[in-house]
């Protein structure tokens, strides 16, 4: 049996993970979809947060260590496994991560009423992010998305470069020693829901690669 650790992403809730979980139910592994208050703290808090229910969970547990985060969620992860290298670590995927941060913090965390909606941990995910991150020395695979909702239309075609998914450049989910990366045509909002992006996350989770084979929803 495996264990396999879920992580959402900005403003949103475990439930974004769901359907996500319910695939690894199904396949029988044992399954953390974590809760976190990603408005309220840095990402350092956050990442301490996640450390105490990660620990709960994998208590005596031999079982090989894999997770998956979705934007904010993959940035927590990273510095997550950096600070306390878990136990039996295997292969990690990170969807629609902001490595080298997003155009639009960058825009709007010169307001004071930004941090105060959206958190500390999302003013962080500028463009200075990539400078804290350090190497990658795990079995990273990478999803990005190239489509974008409407109500992101205006950062896609004004404040990113393009391809992105309306929230973060291609270019930003990017990071060396990855071991692979793959663009699908998702939305950065509801990217973990797409039955493409849990066909890869798996694929990667089991084999360690991506499938390019297929590339659609």
């Amino acid at each position: 049996m495996e264990d396999i650790v879920l992580i959402h992403g900005l403003g949103r809730s475990s439930l974004l993970m769901s359907e996500m979980a319910i695939y690894w139910k199904w396949h029988g592994w044992r399954i953390l979809n974590i809760d976190y208050p990603s408005t309220r703290y840095s990402i350092d808090q956050l990442v301490e947060r996640i450390s105490d229910k990660i620990s709960v969970f994998r208590e005596n547990s031999a079982n090989p260590f894999f997770a998956v985060g979705h934007s904010l969620g993959s940035i927590i992860l990273h510095f997550y496994i950096k600070k306390y290298i878990p136990a039996h670590l295997s292969r990690i995927v990170a969807l629609g991560p902001p490595y080298h941060g997003s155009a639009i913090v960058d825009h709007l965390k010169r307001y004071p009423w930004f941090k105060k909606l959206y958190g500390p941990a999302a003013a962080e995910l500028n463009s200075h992010l990539f400078a804290r991150l350090g190497e990658v020395d795990y079995q990273l695979g990478v999803i990005a998305g190239n489509r974008c909702v409407a109500s992101d239309w205006f950062f896609a075609n004004f404040w990113l470069k393009k391809p992105n998914d309306g929230k973060v450049e291609v270019a930003s989910t990017r990071i060396p020693n990855m071991k692979d990366h793959i663009i699908l045509p998702v939305k950065h909002p509801l990217m973990p829901t797409y039955p493409s992006v849990i066909h890869h996350t798996a694929h990667f989770i089991h084999h360690g690669c991506f499938d390019h084979a297929r590339l659609g929803y």
